[in-house]
C-alpha cells in the first residue's frame, strides 16, 4: 500500500496523508491504521485524536507492517477499471458498503454502478492511475473516498474485487469477454454501457 500510494502521489493523484511513526505519541487528528499488505478491509482500525494505540499496533507501525494514515471523511466508493498498457476504461463506479464500528472497519459488500453519475468526474482519475502504474493489466479495482475536496484514492487492487461478482449483470455484458478482446487485439475495446444498472453484492458473515 505504501509503495502504491507513493507512486500515485508522484503523479499528482490525491491520496491520504501518511504520518511518521514519530507521530504516534502526539496524535492530534483521527487516524486509520491498516496492514501494509492486506485485503477485504481486514484489520482496519480507527483512532480519534488523543487516543493511546495498543502496543501491538504501535510495534506494527514501527516495524513497517502497518500504515498510519490521516482519516479522510467522506463516502467510501470504488471504481472497476479495465486497464491495458497505461490506459484505462472505466467500467463501473460503485458504492462500498464499508463502515467503522467501535473503532474497527467492517466491509459488507458493494453496490455495483450505484454512482454511475460520477463517471465524468472519475474517468480522468482512472486515466491518471493507469499512467501512474503502467504495468496494470486486466480488470482491477480502485478504492477511494469521495471527500468534499474530490476523490481521494485509498488503494489500487491489481486483481478482481468483490464488485466483479455483479459487474456482468450490471453492464449487461460479460466482462471476461472485454478482457479477452483487450489482450487479443492489443487495445481497449470501444464499448459503452448506457443501460448499466445497479446490482448489490453483499458478503455473507458467520
Amino acid at each position: 500500500k505504501q509503495a502504491c500510494r507513493q507512486r500515485l502521489a508522484q503523479q499528482g493523484v490525491a491520496v491520504p496523508r501518511v504520518l511518521d511513526v514519530l507521530d504516534l505519541d502526539k496524535l492530534d487528528e483521527p487516524v486509520i491504521i491498516k496492514p501494509d499488505d492486506g485485503v477485504g478491509g481486514e484489520e482496519i482500525y480507527y483512532f480519534q485524536a488523543g487516543e493511546i494505540l495498543p502496543e501491538a499496533l504501535r510495534n506494527g507501525c514501527q516495524d513497517g507492517n502497518y500504515v498510519l494514515e490521516v482519516f479522510v471523511p467522506g463516502a467510501p466508493a470504488s471504481m472497476s477499471l479495465l486497464c491495458y498498457r497505461g490506459s484505462a476504461q472505466l467500467l463501473a463506479v460503485n458504492r462500498q458498503l464499508f463502515e467503522l464500528r467501535q473503532g474497527r472497519g467492517v466491509f459488507e459488500g458493494v453496490i455495483v454502478n450505484n454512482n454511475a453519475d460520477q463517471r465524468p468526474l472519475l474517468s480522468p482519475l482512472a486515466a491518471d492511475i493507469a499512467r501512474a502504474i503502467p504495468g496494470l493489466g486486466g480488470i482491477v479495482g480502485v478504492d477511494f473516498i469521495m471527500a468534499e475536496s474530490g476523490p481521494v484514492v485509498i488503494e489500487v487492487n491489481p486483481r478482481l474485487t468483490t464488485a466483479y461478482a455483479g459487474l456482468g449483470e450490471s453492464l449487461g455484458y460479460n466482462p471476461a469477454a472485454l478482457l479477452m478482446d483487450t489482450f487479443l487485439h492489443n487495445s481497449l475495446p470501444d464499448v459503452s454501457f448506457p443501460g448499466a444498472r445497479t446490482v448489490p453484492v453483499r458478503l455473507a458473515h458467520d
